[in-house]
């Protein structure tokens, strides 16, 4: 797991927006409430994206291609304004290569983010992604299993209704004890988040920009088995 603190005030990049991050190794999320994570604080500057990487002359429309055949029955592309939390649709043609998505993070102050979905369970309406009911944002993949009591469900059915919105309710209730207690404390932080996830049972991998924290959170079971 990998928190990112956002940093709220002016900056030249989006680099520099992602003042530093903390990860937690090694993470037995499955009911191991005693496990010590390995923990290590890290700086990102410009130089952690090498501009030269052949992957960076790769065309956008060829990533994104790529993406939607994982997910073939939804997919959607939108910009994230990292100063103003507004998310919304991005016109692909105005990006060629995958440098130009570096550039114009960079220069707008905006996260790109894509997503696709694919249908597993039949006639039901598909829940489209990214989640984004409240001010929080959630990209998802995987499947709850169980939690630890039943009242983290808030009277959802896990047999039932989707897995990702059940995520969402469960990571905004934390977001929102986070808040309500003003703890800023990324240690802290991130001993509340994993407290949480050792209660839920399930392979996932997934992004959680924590809007009302100023954090994102990217995570994914022990296992790794769920591409993101």
């Amino acid at each position: 797991m990998i928190i990112l603190q956002l940093n709220n005030n002016d900056h030249n990049t989006l680099n520099d927006m992602l003042n530093y991050y903390k990860s937690y190794e090694d993470v037995d999320f499955k009911h191991n409430n005693n496990t010590e994570p390995k923990e290590e604080v890290n700086s990102i500057t410009s130089s952690s994206i090498d501009m030269e990487s052949s992957f960076l002359s790769k065309q956008f429309k060829e990533i994104i291609a790529l993406i939607n055949n994982r997910g073939p029955d939804y997919l959607s592309v939108n910009s994230l304004d990292m100063k103003t939390n507004e998310l919304s649709q991005l016109d692909t043609d105005t990006i060629s290569t995958y440098k130009d998505v570096i550039s114009y993070m960079n220069t707008k102050k905006k996260m790109i983010l894509i997503d696709s979905v694919l249908s597993l369970r039949g006639d039901k309406e598909i829940t489209k992604q990214p989640i984004a009911y409240d001010k929080n944002i959630l990209q998802y993949n995987g499947e709850i299993y169980s939690t630890k009591g039943k009242e983290m469900l808030k009277g959802k059915d896990l047999f039932k209704d989707n897995d990702s919105e059940i995520l969402y309710d469960i990571l905004t209730t934390l977001s929102t004890k986070i808040k309500n207690d003003d703890i800023k404390e990324i240690d802290k932080y991130g001993e509340m988040y994993i407290s949480t996830m050792n209660q839920i049972e399930s392979d996932h991998a997934y992004v959680y920009h924590d809007i009302i924290n100023n954090k994102i959170v990217v995570t994914r079971d022990i296992f790794g088995k769920r591409s993101l």
